[in-house]
């Protein structure tokens, strides 16, 4: 934000106070500042040299003794144009999304820029020439240009991202360069709007999912330290409370995560939600396999205690069964 407002003020201020003094300049003068003029954005577009050497190539026609102040004009809306342009245009060779907004943001400098040259332009009947005329008409599609190029740009950087706040952004910024380009930005729009309603959508679906699961899970809680044979049913409760909430968090987890919120370059805020959601999952986890275990313990006293239960009743069913025979076999002895 700083550099963009840092650059911003910088363009404005080097060409707000310089008009006066370019009013009286000779052709001289006006050739030798436009020759001065190097901007690195013709390595990749040609058009900015394209300008320069058509607006020097009207100056070597003119007559050197007197400049009418139309062409002095002229000359420094040009130069203004070059140098707007050409600072808006480095904004980008940093080649980060950042230094790209910046330069998207501040795109309506080189839009006025272009606007002024055209009203000079058409001001005035000395300028009433192929050259000049040529020159508007570079500096005008030279700005479209580079506006589609930039709304190019951020709709391959949407396509490719992952993380969806940070997809929306690119979006966003698509449209508004293809917007200042004057393109026809109807699909780019649906795609944000459906977009952005899928987005609230998930988030509000996880939102949901995380609440139900803290709810399961406190139940949980209240109920896992029941005694292990007596607390059985609390125990089998819990268990299965747990396991929902489990189930609960990797829903919105999964939400999370195919919204990119477990990436490296996702915005604290939505990663917060995801790390948040991902500890509460492990705590659940980890209670249920607390849960089991006491389960697991609980199903063995209880086991222990039938068993034993049932081997007593064995015993003296045998010993019942016993004593009935002892008791019949001499009830026989005793009739012989």
């Amino acid at each position: 934000m700083y550099s963009k407002i840092l650059t911003t003020t910088i363009i404005l201020i080097l060409f707000s106070t310089a008009v006066h003094a370019e009013q009286d300049k000779t052709i001289a003068q006006l050739i030798n500042d436009l020759e001065d003029l190097k901007p690195a954005s013709a390595e990749k577009y040609s058009e900015i040299n394209d300008i320069k050497e058509k607006t020097l190539l009207f100056l070597y026609g003119m007559e050197r003794e007197k400049v009418d102040p139309d062409v002095n004009k002229f000359v420094y809306a040009v130069k203004t144009f070059i140098i707007n342009f050409d600072s808006t245009y480095q904004l980008t060779t940093g080649n980060t999304p950042q230094d790209h907004k910046n330069a998207v943001d501040i795109a309506s400098v080189i839009q006025k820029s272009a606007g002024d040259l055209r009203n000079v332009f058409q001001s005035s009947y000395v300028l009433n020439k192929n050259e000049p005329k040529k020159v508007v008409e570079l500096a005008e599609s030279l700005t479209k240009k580079f506006l589609i190029d930039e709304g190019n740009h951020f709709k391959t950087l949407a396509d490719k991202e992952k993380v969806t706040p940070i997809k929306i952004e690119y979006i966003e910024y698509g449209i508004k360069a293809y917007n200042l380009a004057g393109e026809n930005t109807f699909s780019l729009e649906k795609e944000l709007e459906d977009l952005n309603s899928k987005f609230k959508e998930d988030l509000n679906i996880a939102e949901i999912e995380t609440l139900e699961g803290d709810n399961l899970f406190n139940e949980s809680e209240g109920r896992k330290n029941s005694p292990i044979v007596l607390g059985l049913f609390g125990l089998l409760n819990a268990n299965a409370h747990i396991n929902e909430a489990i189930g609960k968090y990797e829903s919105a987890e999964k939400i999370y995560v195919d919204n990119g919120f477990n990436l490296e370059h996702c915005p604290p805020d939505y990663k917060d939600l995801y790390n948040e959601v991902n500890k509460k999952k492990n705590n659940a986890i980890e209670s249920a396999s607390f849960i089991t275990l006491r389960l697991m313990m609980s199903y063995g006293i209880f086991i222990t205690i039938i068993t034993i239960l049932l081997i007593l009743f064995i015993r003296g069913y045998i010993n019942q069964r016993k004593d009935l025979m002892d008791t019949q076999l001499n009830k026989v002895l005793k009739r012989k």
